[in-house]
């Protein structure tokens, strides 16, 4: 009856486990990798797959430096690489590693940017491992170097000297900055009414655009910024 007891109580312990690992953990929207003492994954849930490209079925139980070696090499983090920051808190096991991650555009995805950490494991039955956490900060990261980029554009304006380079500047940064796929800026002549465009820009999708001088009229441009009864998306 002891053995019983003792056989069903473990049991009872690895489906506890198992649900921990494949009905919580996996759900996660960050990704998590384990790593034991001896440098071997023991789990990676399913986030890490997507946001690494990685197969975590055949990652469990190999060297995590190896891995990284292979995988991580694409993955920048300044003059650093991803593989670069595995390997030196495999190497100091007891430190935390934090970074800012970008992994480049492939051809199913879009670029991307992760918060990095990586920390050792205190206790329990992996105390001497380490935990590594991937956290998707590219709508963050974006935003805040749009806002970079658009301080350093209201300083450029502020030292223009002339109308064609503030509108240069504008759009330049509608485009580049903004994502705007076209950008243009007219200037109205006051003793004629015509409309001259002192600068414009587009994207690759958009190139050979060219703009029209326009003096009166039921064009888009016109209709648009001059009478105002026209809406453009």
């Amino acid at each position: 009856i002891e053995c019983l007891q003792r056989t069903a109580a473990e049991r009872r312990e690895q489906q506890q486990y198992q649900s921990l690992t494949q009905d919580v953990l996996d759900t996660s929207k960050e990704g998590v990798v384990v790593i034991d003492p001896d440098g071997q994954v023991v789990w990676a849930n399913e986030t890490t797959e997507e946001l690494l490209g990685i197969n975590r079925n055949n990652i469990q139980g190999d060297d995590y430096d190896r891995i990284a070696a292979e995988s991580y090499q694409e993955y920048t983090s300044g003059d650093q690489t991803l593989s670069d920051l595995v390997t030196h808190s495999l190497k100091n096991m007891t430190a935390e590693v934090e970074a800012t991650i970008c992994i480049p555009r492939m051809a199913s995805k879009q670029q991307q940017w992760l918060e990095y950490w990586s920390g050792p494991i205190q206790t329990g039955l992996y105390a001497g491992g380490r935990i590594e956490h991937y956290h998707n900060i590219t709508e963050r990261y974006t935003y805040e170097q749009q806002l970079e980029d658009l301080h350093a554009v209201s300083r450029e304006l502020m030292t223009a000297d002339s109308e064609r380079s503030i509108g240069e500047t504008v759009v330049t940064a509608a485009v580049d900055e903004i994502g705007f796929e076209f950008a243009g800026v007219y200037t109205r002549k006051t003793y004629t009414g015509e409309l001259s465009p002192i600068a414009h820009t587009t994207n690759e999708n958009t190139a050979g655009i060219e703009l029209p001088t326009v003096s009166e009229g039921d064009t888009p441009v016109w209709t648009t910024y001059v009478t105002r009864t026209e809406q453009l998306a």
